[in-house]
């Protein structure tokens, strides 16, 4: 008779606990190898690669003019999802605010049909210009891309990694040349259009 008191409290000392247990700490996925920068017809990619084994991740950051927004596709198994979108937090460095978007998932048309997750319309101080009633965005300068040196990523179901990028000043200068290369090759002058 006694043992059913007893269970309940210890059923609602764990039911408040589990939120806490939830919590996981983020992995920390370090660089592997140099930055890439592919010129396409149409846009700019800054790839790098992050871990190794199972939990490794591919980034591709994704440029289609001049500006200080960017796409940001993930390509490995720790970003596998269930649904075809999934509300996820990016986090630039430690001093920008984690932009809160519905990522696209999919996998990869080749055979290994990598899992990929498509995030779009970023920007490395926070800025959220899809934020109600949102200001004009303010440029960013180099010296900014240049301090953030990590990106962290929160999934659904407490998943989350940092990718240990270091410095991301001289990629995303790589990036700016890229895109003003492409608006040259389009007969316009990329100060102009910038």
């Amino acid at each position: 008779m006694r043992s059913g008191p007893m269970l309940t409290v210890l059923m609602i000392t764990c039911v408040g606990l589990t939120p806490v247990m939830s919590a996981k700490a983020p992995v920390s996925l370090t660089r592997v190898g140099a930055w890439e920068v592919n010129y396409d017809v149409d846009s700019c990619h800054l790839f790098g690669r992050f871990g190794v084994g199972e939990q490794s991740i591919v980034a591709k950051f994704t440029r289609e003019q001049p500006g200080n927004q960017f796409s940001l596709t993930l390509y490995g198994k720790v970003v596998r999802v269930v649904d075809a979108h999934a509300d996820v937090a990016v986090t630039f460095g430690s001093e920008a605010s984690p932009l809160k978007r519905s990522a696209m998932a999919g996998s990869t048309g080749t055979q290994d049909k990598r899992p990929l997750l498509i995030i779009d319309r970023l920007r490395l101080d926070g800025f959220d210009s899809l934020a109600k009633d949102a200001p004009t965005a303010p440029e960013l300068s180099p010296d900014l891309e240049a301090t953030v040196k990590s990106i962290l990523i929160k999934m659904p179901l407490g998943k989350a990694f940092r990718l240990e990028t270091g410095s991301l000043g001289a990629p995303f200068k790589a990036l700016r040349a890229c895109t003003s290369d492409l608006v040259k090759s389009w007969g316009y002058d990329p100060d102009v259009q910038t």
